[in-house]
């Protein structure tokens, strides 16, 4: 059992329970009153009224959730609820092509039989994993001993292969020169942001053209820094709030992330990286609780959610985890290595408007 607290999107470590947190865990009728859709469990946005979480350390595992996802996440359950069976989603939307995990949260695992009303539109396999096939909406079943739960799911009809299918009728050059301008404007917010942070007058913008997802269309890799060290994509000189990300769709421009405007030094909390033969953008910490955070890109979509967390023992703690789990170094660099593929970056170029052409 556990309670998180912080932030829409931020990885935290939890907190001791309070004492209204503990006394409706002594107490059925209050669980009862709590548990609105009376399944055994008190969901996060059920309890969330009554919480107040204080303390963290790192012996304490990590969760990370949303907005979305801790309105469903079963923070403790009030009752014996082996023979209930909970999914992570009770609705799922989904773009052909698309996939989908579907996770038992609660239930027996062995024996599950999934299945689809609808195979044209979307399928399941025998480990629960979603399929989407065509636009429409159709209900995903689970059900082993007697239990049933349901999933609905939405599939829409995907732009991405007609998006990426159009820019690859440019050509490299004409896809670098249609990004001139986002480098120009790019470098004069970082300059103006320096002047008014007061740093230093050095600092550079640096450049990559790398098609990360291999679909033909390089995405633009921006940095700002002041450091006089050769810059890779992968390099951690540059503060992440600095370093963005932008894409072509249907001949356009598209900023993939990045903040707007320049981020001080002071302002510093992640980085973000890019390596060879790695399907995942790096936006990992500095610091603990993980030092690289893994989050897919395709075809000009930033996954929301990460799918690898890993904390790399820095700041002198010995503190080595995947996804919250402390596991032993040699098996977290491992794991990180293949993850990244060595986690070696693209060369990136200093820029200037004189020397860019260089670069087409």
């Amino acid at each position: 059992m556990f309670v998180c607290a912080g932030s829409k999107g931020e990885e935290v470590q939890s907190g001791r329970f309070s004492k209204r947190v503990v006394d409706i865990l002594k107490n059925t009728s209050e669980c009862e009153k709590k548990d609105l859709n009376k399944d055994g469990y008190i969901s996060g946005s059920e309890l969330m009224k009554d919480m107040k979480v204080y303390g963290q350390g790192l012996t304490h595992p990590f969760v990370e959730y949303t907005d979305s996802q801790y309105k469903t996440f079963p923070i403790f359950s009030y009752k014996v609820t082996r023979n209930n069976l909970l999914l992570d989603k009770k609705s799922l939307s989904i773009c052909v092509g698309e996939t989908y995990q579907m996770k038992v949260i609660a239930g027996r695992k062995s024996g599950m039989r999934w299945s689809s009303s609808n195979k044209s539109i979307a399928t399941v396999n025998s480990t629960g994993k979603i399929t989407g096939k065509k636009a429409g909406t159709v209900k995903i079943t689970a059900k082993v001993g007697g239990k049933t739960a349901t999933c609905s799911v939405t599939v829409k009809k995907s732009g991405n292969q007609s998006s990426a299918k159009t820019n690859n009728k440019l050509s490299k050059k004409e896809q670098h020169k249609l990004y001139e301008s986002t480098i120009k404007s790019y470098a004069k917010s970082m300059k103006n942001g320096a002047k008014k942070w007061n740093e230093d007058s050095g600092l550079k913008t640096y450049f990559a053209f790398v098609d990360i997802d291999k679909n033909g269309t390089d995405e633009l890799i921006v940095r700002a820094v002041n450091s006089t060290m050769k810059q890779t994509t992968a390099s951690t000189s540059g503060y992440g709030e600095n370093t963005h990300i932008y894409t072509i769709k249907n001949n356009k421009v598209k900023k993939v992330l990045g903040n707007s405007t320049y981020a001080p030094t002071l302002g510093h909390v992640n980085y973000v990286r890019v390596y060879k033969n790695c399907k995942y953008i790096d936006r990992g910490f500095s610091h603990l609780p993980a030092d690289y955070i893994f989050y897919k890109y395709s075809n000009g979509i930033l996954a929301s959610k990460p799918t690898y967390r890993f904390a790399v023992g820095g700041w002198g703690t010995n503190f080595w985890s995947i996804n919250g789990k402390i596991v032993s170094k040699s098996y977290c660099m491992k794991q990180l290595n293949k993850v990244s593929g060595n986690r070696e970056g693209y060369p990136m170029h200093k820029y200037s408007a004189s020397t860019y052409k260089n670069y087409l």
